[in-house]
């Protein structure tokens, strides 16, 4: 969608312009010709009143029938795409400039044409008003297509999606920054997200993932306002958030993240309806999210990345309540992606989220989704790997909160995270770590290590063999790293067979 977006206006451009010119170059040659076949020139010709008054008579008719089609198309056409979108298209359309200047053309030479008709006395025939007569008919009926192009351009769903987008903006901080600005910038900020509720309800792909990129921008391009707005512009009014209570509301003034809070709702409202029904929507709403905290955290704005990473925990949460595998898959890809990422620069969050896995994993398990605690160990370990490779100093916290996971039931893939990190910590000279991991696993059950031994050793596609968002495989190691994995945990099932013997 996005690279057809704008062609219409474009070839509604290209066609206002060749239909003038075509009609300019017919006109002349019509004339000269008649003209030199007639042996005659053009300052011989004279209009008579009568004939003024047949010109003027047709050419209102004209604008009145090209006034009547244009205003049946928007009727028909803006009420019909407002229902689908937001109803405040309407107000979009007939605040554009071009809109407005067709509309107010087409009444004003109706209007023209009725007074010339009246002005066309016996005894005068106005030349001037004869030249504008045949010139704004000629012109209504050369700008009629490529206006109706224009229109059906202005419909088109990117072209909603960035006017609203514009809409947003515009209702930053400025001059105004009282309740009412607040209220508009709200108010804005809930078109958007109608828009994107709207395309999830019908189903619409592309429109939802557009809108959800949209909003996304939204947030970043609010970051520069942000730092020159007045203290007054942060207090949140009560009955813009009618949900929340007073000890929420007393967050958002302190947090001064208000605005970020309204974007994050609606991708949060959006998530929840995209649960087992859009899967890219879901996937898009993750990554816009990740993207958002990580801006926040460049911009020092620790508020606004602790209320992304609070988005995560209740994307977490509403995906194991739909037990929708796919979410949970893809939540936890961004949440970890966004650990490793700030390991190196806000490590104290980066832990904060290690511990958010595990706890969201105990909670996927009591309800019996035993596989997103095994998906929550992996992520956390690969978390570990990456904050002993950058040298985090929450490197050994990291590893505890892995270690934690032991408490619960056993499985093989809890076996596969602690054999195939106790093998890297090994091999990058941590042996002390990497001992901890190999006494943890000691206590893990026979048949897990072995299950997880044949799972390494016997996997050589790196690729998944289903499709999905991480198109991974967990069990594949590079050839050198599954060789070390394979000889630790043959070094486990024979201390293991020497402890029984």
């Amino acid at each position: 969608m996005k690279s057809q977006n704008g062609e219409m206006q474009r070839l509604s451009l290209r066609l206002l312009a060749g239909m003038f010119l075509g009609l300019t170059l017919l006109f002349l040659a019509e004339n000269a010709w008649e003209l030199h076949r007639q042996g005659m020139t053009f300052e011989q010709l004279q209009m008579s009143s009568g004939a003024g008054k047949v010109l003027a008579s047709t050419v209102s008719r004209a604008i009145n029938n090209l006034l009547a089609m244009v205003l049946s198309f928007v009727a028909i056409a803006i009420p019909i795409t407002a229902n689908m979108y937001t109803p405040k298209l309407v107000e979009i359309f007939f605040t554009d400039r071009i809109n407005i200047a067709s509309l107010v053309y087409f009444a004003a030479m109706g209007a023209h044409a009725i007074f010339a008709q009246w002005a066309m006395f016996d005894q005068w025939a106005p030349q001037t008003h004869v030249a504008v007569l045949w010139i704004s008919g000629v012109v209504g009926f050369a700008v009629v297509i490529p206006y109706y192009l224009y229109v059906l351009e202005f419909l088109n769903p990117e072209t909603i999606i960035r006017r609203v987008e514009e809409r947003v903006g515009q209702a930053f901080p400025g001059r105004y920054q009282g309740a009412a600005a607040r209220r508009l910038l709200h108010e804005r900020i809930l078109q958007l997200g109608n828009v994107i509720l709207r395309a999830v309800d019908r189903a619409d792909r592309d429109v939802a993932i557009s809108a959800i990129t949209s909003l996304e921008r939204v947030v970043a391009a609010y970051e520069a306002p942000k730092r020159t707005a007045r203290t007054e512009w942060f207090e949140a009014d009560k009955d813009l958030f009618p949900g929340l209570s007073t000890e929420a509301i007393a967050l958002l003034r302190h947090e001064m993240n208000w605005v970020e809070h309204a974007c994050l709702k609606q991708l949060h409202l959006t998530y929840i309806a995209s649960l087992t029904r859009m899967p890219d929507a879901v996937s898009s709403i993750s990554q816009a999210n990740r993207r958002i905290a990580m801006q926040a955290l460049i911009a020092g704005d620790d508020a606004t990345l602790g209320l992304a990473i609070r988005f995560f925990n209740t994307f977490i949460r509403a995906a194991v309540q739909k037990r929708d595998a796919h979410a949970v898959f893809d939540v936890f890809r961004q949440y970890r992606g966004l650990a490793v990422e700030m390991l190196a620069v806000h490590p104290e969050r980066s832990l904060q989220i290690a511990k958010h896995l595990r706890y969201y994993g105990e909670v996927a398990r009591q309800p019996g989704i035993s596989f997103v605690y095994e998906l929550a160990a992996a992520d956390v370990a690969a978390i570990v790997e990456a904050a002993f490779a950058v040298g985090s100093p929450a490197a050994a916290d990291l590893l505890l909160v892995l270690r934690a996971f032991r408490d619960a039931e056993a499985s093989p893939r809890l076996a596969k995270c602690e054999a195939a990190l106790a093998a890297a910590l090994r091999a990058t000279g941590h042996e002390d770590e990497a001992k901890q991991l190999h006494s943890d696993l000691r206590s893990a059950r026979r048949s897990d290590l072995e299950a997880a031994r044949k799972d390494f050793a016997s996997t050589e596609d790196s690729v998944f063999w289903e499709v999905t968002d991480r198109q991974s495989n967990l069990d594949y190691l590079a050839p050198e790293r599954r060789a070390a994995v394979v000889l630790l945990l043959d070094e486990l099932l024979e201390e293991m067979h020497e402890d029984r013997a």
